[in-house]
């Protein structure tokens, strides 16, 4: 029963780092091509593009992973939009949230990217907005979205593993949220900068290194998962902060740095395709 969502777990993982690479390497190809090739001035009149070019102000003013993660606050509000329609429901309740029992792994990504609840949807999106730049300073771009996606499904294994495992942990239900993702990321960045300060949401004036701020998220989950509170997904989230920890450790360099063979085997193919 476990080795589907491990299955899903992997090939989600080698698809997102594979794919990302990809266009890396595409990206900075045409950068290197195209220099600062200037753009051609546009046939419309500014009248007709005056929200247009307003939305490319705000799009061009972002820096440093703010992109990255409006990208993902909008896919998350839309699929938060679609919890609203009462004819959804049952679509929304089959395909956005995960369960060992569902009977379909591709819940355990697309959950990663579904609230039900408000509060729920701000918190993660606002914690998503704040981490961004510290996790693109960290990874890049690529590697960032990549890391991101891989680390909210294998939160949403471990979640799996242990509901499988203990029985008792069944009453918790269907899960859902960005939560694991998150944790990941926070773990990569607390971890490999312990020292930053941190704060809490509806308390910023009081801060607290980020190292001791994720030992007490982790020993808060933890102590949840021992204790089978059904509040939040503990596994989910312990084990998005194992998957920040490891990635930090091994799988930057093992995974992104090592990714040399497949890139030149994708130039090969590129290329050969060209002269055919």
């Amino acid at each position: 029963m476990i080795m589907r969502p491990l299955g899903f777990t992997v090939l989600t993982g080698v698809v997102s780092f594979g794919t990302c690479s990809i266009i890396n390497y595409e990206r900075v190809r045409n950068l290197y091509v195209q220099g600062n090739r200037a753009n051609k001035p546009s046939s419309y009149s500014s009248k007709s593009l005056d929200f247009r070019n307003m939305l490319n102000k705000w799009w061009n003013s972002l820096h440093g992973g703010s992109k990255t993660a409006a990208v993902i606050i909008f896919l998350n509000t839309a699929v938060f939009l679609l919890w609203y329609q009462p004819r959804l429901h049952f679509f929304m309740y089959k395909w956005f949230t995960t369960s060992p029992f569902s009977g379909s792994s591709l819940t355990m990504l697309t959950s990663v990217f579904s609230h039900k609840e408000i509060w729920h949807l701000f918190i993660n999106m606002f914690v998503l907005w704040n981490f961004a730049p510290h996790l693109e300073a960290l990874l890049g771009k690529e590697q960032f979205i990549a890391f991101y996606i891989t680390g909210g499904v294998f939160a949403s294994f471990i979640s799996q593993v242990f509901r499988i495992g203990f029985t008792s942990a069944l009453g918790v239900g269907a899960s859902l949220g960005a939560s694991g993702a998150l944790l990941a990321c926070l773990s990569l960045v607390c971890i490999n900068q312990p020292d930053i300060r941190l704060s809490i949401v509806f308390l910023p004036f009081f801060t607290f290194p980020a190292g001791v701020g994720l030992l007490a998220i982790a020993g808060f989950d933890l102590l949840g998962l021992l204790l089978r509170w059904r509040l939040f997904d503990h596994a989910a989230h312990l084990g998005g902060v194992l998957f920040g920890a490891l990635y930090l450790k091994y799988g930057s360099y093992y995974i992104w740095q090592k990714r040399g063979w497949f890139i030149s085997e994708w130039h090969k193919l590129r290329e050969g395709s060209k002269r055919t």
